[in-house]
């Protein structure tokens, strides 16, 4: 269980590490910066991240802790088991700060957590940039479905199924008409369709879908994001970006 303990605080940590803006972020001329307006709606507010992967982390290692007290519930007590995927998540998180550093390093007063074409800005051909548009997403992108992956794939998910179906359970049967109904109607009641939360649609587990739609999800707004950028730096830089980006993959190499 300590391995498991530190490989789940390790993952955690590599995650505000990836949610910590450089120092270089932090030096803005305001009147020089040209700011490039976002879609507040697209825009990913790495703070709060950073303080929901603390609330589930502490969350997670709480229930270790108490697992002893919860022998008739296996979500909790698998919480305990380290298998070889949790150290695969742990080594590529650990690359993703790596890679995310040292694109900060690399771009140095031109990294900024806002899109910002600052005096003097240059399109950066090392380092990272020599293979990559932009490398510090790729990094972010790896962290968070890892360290997602890591909490609550065979994880913090499950204990909260295990935890909605014995509470709809219990108020299908509450004397209160109201809470009876809304239980019985939840996908967590055991009277859905005879069996309750469905652990397999489509073939995959109900863990392995909500993988998907984060991943999905967050490929959506990094997505959006990218265009916003690319059109700035476009603007900016004309047809050199335009040679720049045709050498040059987006997020993965030879993927995309």
């Amino acid at each position: 269980m300590l391995v498991k303990a530190l490989c789940l605080l390790i993952t955690a940590l590599t995650n505000l590490v990836c949610c910590r803006p450089p120092a270089s972020a932090k030096t803005v001329s305001s009147k020089e910066d040209k700011i490039q307006a976002e879609n507040p709606l697209t825009d990913v507010n790495l703070d709060i991240i950073s303080q929901i992967t603390v609330l589930a982390t502490t969350s997670y290692l709480l229930l270790m802790i108490l697992a002893d007290y919860f022998q008739d519930i296996p979500a909790i007590q698998q919480l305990c088991i380290l298998k070889s995927w949790h150290i695969a998540v742990v080594i590529l998180n650990i690359a993703s700060v790596l890679l995310r550093r040292w694109s900060y390093k690399t771009l140095d007063r031109f990294f900024t957590y806002q899109l910002t074409i600052r005096p003097g800005h240059q399109l950066v051909k090392t380092g990272p940039y020599r293979y990559l548009r932009h490398p510090s997403y790729t990094g972010l992108l790896v962290n968070f479905v890892g360290t997602f992956g890591f909490i609550y794939y065979e994880g913090l998910w499950d204990v909260f199924v295990a935890f909605a179906t014995r509470i709809a359970a219990y108020f299908v049967h509450h004397k209160t008409p109201m809470l009876s109904t809304i239980a019985l109607l939840s996908p967590f009641s055991p009277h859905v369709a005879g069996a309750g939360f469905p652990d397999i649609t489509l073939g995959l587990s109900s863990g392995v879908w909500l993988i998907l739609i984060f991943t999905a999800l967050f490929i959506y707004l990094m997505w959006a994001r990218i265009v916003v950028e690319e059109e700035m730096l476009r603007r900016h830089f004309k047809a050199e970006w335009d040679t720049y980006a045709k050498a040059r993959w987006r997020i993965i190499p030879f993927v995309f």
